[in-house]
Order: C-alpha cells, then structure tokens, then sequence
C-alpha cells in the first residue's frame, strides 16, 4: 500500500484507541491513590501525632500491717496499751479492736475512750466483749459484764456531765460515787440528794478542797 495512504489511516487509528487507553490509565492511577489502606499498613496509616498504646500500670499491693494486737501489747504500761489500741480503734471506726486486748482492765478502757471521742453509750454496751484468746467458751472475758459496763458509762457521764447516765449505773455503790464526783466537778449541788449511800452524801459537796482551805 502506498505511503501516503498509510499516513491517514495511522493518524485516525491513533485518534480512535488513545482516547480509550488515556482515560483506562487515569481511572487505574485514580484507584490505587482511593484504594483503602491493607491491614498489614494500618499502622503505617495512623496519623503520626497520635500517641502509640501503653500499658496502665496495675496499682501497688500495700504490704500487710503488722497485727494491731501484736503491736500495742508490746507497750510497757498499761496505759500505753489502752491508748495505742483505742487510737486504732477511731481510726479503723471500729470498736472491737479493742477487744484484742486479752486483758479487762485494757479491754474497759479502751471502749470507754472510743465512746469519748466516736461513740456513745450503746458502745459501752458492747462490753465486756467477746472471750480472749485461750479462755474456756463459757467464761466472760474481761471481768463481770455489769461492772465493765458501767466503768464505761461512768466514764461517759463524768467527761460530758451527764447525770442520767450516773442513774444507770447497776453497780453499787458506783452510781451514788458517779453523782457525788460530777458535783465535785462543778455539776448542780442539788445532785447530792439523789446519793443514796448517807456516807457518800454527807461528802457530796461541790468543792471540798476549798472548805478545807477556809
């Protein structure tokens, strides 16, 4: 075919196919820029300002405290001992601790300071407690229940100058005595005719110390 011929024919070849193939490219290139990311690149896609994950660190275990019993009876007098666990016990919220005390004259005490500084009378009730360590099952631990009781409320009535609480002393003549030193403590002399015992009312006065003086 001659020359000329061809010449044509190529030129409206090229006008018929490069059209079609430039656009297949385009739409090619198009989607491998859209194409979603493959799951092994999802870290390589983040945005480099995020912070990379971490491990929350697990809260220290806080070692355990020596035991409160183990402790306080390591205190060389008694009033160490009551005061160590009566601190323990406002602390803790709880006045059983005291009852860790295998001894009664520890064990009084130290509910009547927790009902001073957090309880109430109901608290003296919880007396005489629960048997000390070693003690037979029947056996009341920390003396009689009647008198630790009342020690406590005795305790109660003196540091808030209550006398009611005097009245309801069981233990005689530890209620007559209750009334008799509220008065020595400034409370109404008329106090003094409720004493039942004629001894401890002849002394109820609301300050003997200054009579003496006179």
């Amino acid at each position: 075919m001659p020359l000329r011929r061809l010449l044509p024919r190529a030129a409206l070849l090229s006008a018929a196919v490069l059209p079609g193939v430039l656009p297949l490219a385009l739409t090619a290139a198009d989607r491998s820029v859209t194409a979603p990311p493959r799951a092994d690149s999802a870290v390589a896609a983040a945005p480099a300002d995020r912070p990379a994950p971490f491990d929350v660190p697990q809260p220290a275990v806080k070692p355990p405290a020596p035991a409160i019993a183990g402790v306080c009876r390591g205190q060389r007098f008694i009033r160490q001992r009551v005061a160590c666990l009566s601190d323990r016990a406002v602390q803790a919220g709880d006045p059983t601790v005291c009852f860790e005390a295998p001894d009664p004259d520890t064990r009084w005490p130290c509910v009547a300071k927790y009902a001073v500084v957090a309880g109430g009378p109901e608290t003296c009730r919880l007396l005489p407690g629960p048997p000390a360590d070693g003690a037979a099952a029947d056996a009341i631990a920390g003396g009689d229940a009647t008198v630790t009781v009342d020690l406590c409320l005795s305790t109660l009535a003196l540091v808030y100058r209550r006398p009611e609480l005097c009245r309801q002393l069981a233990t005689e003549p530890m209620d007559d005595a209750c009334l008799a030193k509220l008065v020595t403590n400034g409370a109404d002399p008329a106090l003094c005719r409720q004493v039942k015992s004629p001894d401890l009312r002849q002394v109820c006065r609301p300050d003997p110390r200054a009579e003496v003086a006179e």
